[in-house]
């Protein structure tokens, strides 16, 4: 697990105390990337963000975090594209070559190119916060399933976002309440409402959902949904324990064996 954390400035002013309030949420994410952290600030000051890592793919690379090519476009990323040598060899076809081994220059890639589409080509799991510093565009994205958390709070002139609440509260300017509809809802469900946390205000953006910030505006759209109709037209055809067997075998069997880590030691535990 890896720990992604900034601030950007709603009509492009500078943000006060934006070093300090960056190093500080950076510092509480330590333990969710102890290999390596890195911060950029935007040059007016008016945006910044971190990114903490936990080496999976590629462990031995020494990334300049977050992560950039030209220094225009800049990519803070937790999780994992599972297929990204796939994606990799997509982006080959229009010339575009990975100087690293690692599935963060994929997605950076890959993002800069299709900017926002063809997110449905990405298999994996993620929370990642991409910025344009010419345009002072930020894509805030989760993924289909919501493996990886990404919390966030607009106030004032601010949007502060992260991968857990807590440094969020530390870097805010304001002070904060419990939402008790929040503390209700996990007593009964043991979780907030969809989108809610415990605090108000601070929310958490939802599965296959990307948040973003362009020409001074914040829009939230899905990018994808789960789509178990294509399978409809299969089980209308009544088929066998076997035949149904067989094809989620083979299905799982693919899955597993994407997210098997071919550059370190792992260990499963079983019960």
């Amino acid at each position: 697990m890896c720990g992604i954390s900034g601030i950007i400035s709603l009509d492009g002013s500078p943000i006060k105390s934006l070093d300090k309030r960056i190093k500080v949420m950076t510092d509480c994410l330590h333990h969710r990337g102890p290999d390596q952290s890195g911060i950029y600030l935007s040059t007016k000051k008016n945006f910044g963000f971190s990114n903490n890592r936990l080496s999976i793919v590629s462990p031995d690379e020494n990334l300049v975090l977050p992560f950039t090519k030209d220094q225009k476009n800049f990519l803070s990323f937790n999780g994992e594209i599972y297929n990204y040598k796939e994606i990799r060899n997509l982006l080959k076809k229009d010339l575009i070559n990975s100087t690293t081994g690692t599935d963060t220059e994929v997605l950076y890639d890959f993002l800069k190119k299709f900017k926002i589409e063809n997110q449905e080509k990405l298999n994996g799991m993620w929370a990642f916060a991409y910025y344009n510093q010419d345009h002072h565009h930020l894509t805030l994205s989760r993924d289909l399933l919501g493996e990886k958390h990404l919390f966030y709070k607009i106030e004032k002139n601010e949007l502060i976002f992260c991968s857990e609440p807590k440094p969020i509260l530390l870097a805010s300017l304001e002070k904060h309440e419990l939402d008790f509809e929040s503390i209700i809802t996990s007593w009964k469900f043991n979780s907030s409402a969809p989108g809610k946390t415990l605090v108000k205000n601070l929310k958490r953006l939802k599965p296959g959902s990307n948040l973003i910030f362009k020409d001074n505006e914040i829009s939230i759209k899905k990018f994808q949904k789960l789509r178990p109709e294509k399978w409809l037209d299969f089980f209308k055809k009544k088929p066998s324990i076997n035949e149904v067997d067989k094809i989620f075998e083979r299905l799982i069997n693919e899955e597993i064996n994407l997210r098997i880590p071919k550059d370190v030691t792992f260990q499963t535990p079983l019960s």
